[in-house]
């Protein structure tokens, strides 16, 4: 594909050959990046009510070490200073580490069995096509040449849950950083929204990073609004959303 090449976006069910893609994409929408959740959340952590007590304890620490006389205040003060460095440290990289493993997780549960958490099915005589088997559904966009078809990525996806009746929850939404603001992330909620009407489900919810912030307006945008803020999930600070599918602009 070269620069000039004009590219469209499209939405369809997940098929067995996408796996590879998937992981991929949800590994590195989640961890790379300057927009990815895992930097967000690491900037978040040094305005955070603990990282100013921890710059406290080291400025008062320097202040002891480097103004007072006696040894034993010049002491105390290297205690403070390092305390400080150490405290702030260790909840960087255990915001880190947590939500790494959080995203790791996520990759060996449903990620690893979609057509059987999503109960899809292959039609006879293709056993790479996959087609859903009730309310549950996911689904890959692929990014193809506009003029000749031809498919050129896997960009992104997003899986519906319906296991958690009478709602559903909505699980898996990612887009590859290069195909983001390019409208992916609408394809793919309206292909879910759609779904979710034709099975009359009423309610879609979903969790994330707290600090997250692009996504968030991403869902608020479509009708998501938050009913649980800042609540722990699986060792990470997140929000819990919820659409009222009937209320949704797409």
């Amino acid at each position: 594909m070269t620069a000039s090449t004009a590219v469209s976006f499209r939405v369809r069910f997940y098929s067995n050959s996408d796996l590879e893609h998937v992981r991929q994409i949800l590994k590195e929408s989640k961890l790379r990046g300057v927009d990815s959740p895992l930097h967000q959340m690491m900037r978040a952590e040094f305005t955070k009510p603990r990282a100013f007590i921890a710059y406290f304890l080291s400025i008062v620490g320097l202040i002891f070490e480097r103004r007072c006389s006696t040894l034993w205040r010049r002491c105390v003060g290297a205690v403070l200073a390092s305390s400080g460095v150490l405290s702030a440290a260790f909840w960087v990289l255990k915001v880190r580490s947590d939500f790494i493993k959080f995203v790791h997780d996520g990759l060996a549960d449903d990620v690893s069995a979609i057509p059987q958490h999503y109960q899809m099915f292959s039609p006879e005589g293709d056993e790479n096509r996959l087609l859903p088997t009730g309310k549950n559904a996911f689904w890959v966009a692929e990014a193809y040449e506009t003029d000749s078809g031809k498919v050129t990525d896997i960009v992104g996806c997003i899986g519906l849950d319906a296991t958690t009746e009478p709602t559903a929850e909505l699980r898996r939404m990612a887009v590859a950083s290069k195909y983001r603001g390019r409208g992916v992330a609408r394809l793919l909620i309206q292909a879910l929204v759609q779904h979710a009407r034709l099975n009359a489900i009423e309610d879609v919810f979903l969790r994330m990073s707290a600090a997250n912030t692009n996504a968030l307006a991403v869902y608020q945008r479509f009708g998501w609004v938050i009913i649980e803020r800042n609540s722990r999930y699986k060792n990470v600070d997140g929000h819990k959303l919820n659409l009222t599918v009937s209320e949704c602009p797409l």
